[in-house]
């Protein structure tokens, strides 16, 4: 089982760093557990839910009903959309193909992340690096970290000129005000919201894809 553990997170180290020593992990979870009971942070991501979910409903009502679809990429949009404005206080548009760029590299280094995963000849990174796929790997890698690293950097501009106050609260301004107290960088910031990023968005739109094709599949529910 450690062995299991071991070789999943080493292929995903590069996107989300390694957070998962113990001291590490224990001060992190210290610092960003409150964010899970702040109750205005809370109420703010039901708010995202609900309308990023409207505009799912609406996409796949216009789609024709009697061919087969396949419902997740519209799903895995949809979550990227809730992950990236709950984490970031960013509301990126991948179900309206806006910064195409991010949403594109997000999903693409997913599966290669997750192929990798189901491919032993591909664990070694020496074999990796050289293939198509690991190139590919390092520059969807490189897109994703440049991106969040902007956001967090607009963001904490206008936390430190006291401008968030105006705009929806989001799990990071949880972390930037952490920063303020002198109990994360900036580079701890982007670690942990890389972390929400990949560990929200693709489990959970797995779980709906897999729910809906249950209810699909037992109409007596519906």
């Amino acid at each position: 089982m450690h062995f299991i553990v071991f070789i999943y997170t080493d292929r995903i180290d590069p996107f989300i760093s390694k957070s998962d020593t113990g001291a590490k992990w224990k001060n992190r979870r210290r610092i960003i557990t409150p964010a899970f009971h702040d109750k205005e942070l809370l109420n703010n991501f039901v708010d995202i839910y609900n309308e990023q979910s409207a505009v799912l409903v609406q996409r796949l009502a216009s789609l024709k009903s009697e061919k087969e679809v396949n419902l997740y990429p519209y799903i895995a949009s949809c979550a990227l959309d809730i992950i990236c404005e709950a984490a970031m206080g960013l509301n990126i548009g991948a179900q309206h193909d806006r910064n195409s760029q991010y949403v594109d590299a997000v999903l693409k280094l997913t599966d290669i992340l997750l192929k990798r995963q189901r491919m032993p000849w591909l664990w070694p990174d020496l074999i990796f690096k050289i293939l198509p796929q690991g190139r590919a790997h390092d520059r969807y890698l490189k897109i994703v970290h440049q991106f969040t690293k902007k956001v967090i950097d607009d963001r904490a501009q206008a936390f430190h000129a006291d401008e968030i106050r105006q705009k929806r609260s989001a799990f990071l301004d949880l972390l930037l005000k952490q920063m303020h107290d002198e109990q994360l960088t900036l580079v701890d910031i982007q670690e942990e919201v890389d972390t929400f990023m990949f560990e929200g968005h693709d489990t959970t739109a797995a779980a709906i894809n897999f729910t809906c094709f249950m209810i699909a599949s037992h109409p007596e529910v519906q």
